[in-house]
């Protein structure tokens, strides 16, 4: 398995971009991620048009990350250099959260479904549930605009 970080190529919707986005660009104090685990996301988190979720794909990453730092010791001090992956933790999993908050839930849609704000269909989903399912066509300014059922 090999690590490497190309700063020149975050442009697109590469590794090297994924790598930026949740810190793991310098090795210090440990690459937590892969190049290989990376480009499998990247092949096998898309739309249904094929287009990749990006956002979702940096979020697992961030929780990867979160993963292997509540596997290491909580904190680690060596001369003035100390450590504490329990922080980092708890920062990767809430980075996660907030990509995920912020992210776009279909190609081209608009973004923050995650944090729910912006229009809503009946029972509180984002507009694309429940137009896929024919039961939503118009949109709903504010939760407290839903008629009842």
């Amino acid at each position: 398995m090999s690590t490497t970080y190309i700063p020149a190529n975050i442009g697109g919707l590469t590794k090297d971009r994924v790598r930026w986005r949740v810190g793991d660009v310098n090795g210090n104090p440990q690459w937590f991620l892969q190049d290989e685990e990376i480009n499998a996301l990247l092949a096998t988190q898309v739309y249904p048009d094929g287009s990749i979720q990006f956002d979702e794909v940096c979020a697992l990453c961030a929780e990867n990350i979160g993963a292997q730092c509540t596997q290491l010791a909580n904190s680690i001090a060596q001369r003035n250099l100390k450590v504490v992956y329990g922080d980092r933790a708890k920062a990767a999993f809430a980075l996660a959260d907030r990509i995920r908050d912020k992210a776009m839930m279909w190609p081209g849609g608009p973004t923050e479904y995650g944090a729910l704000s912006g229009q809503i269909c009946h029972g509180g989903l984002p507009p694309q549930y429940d137009q896929l399912a024919g039961i939503c066509p118009e949109r709903i300014e504010s939760p407290f605009d839903i008629p009842p059922y």
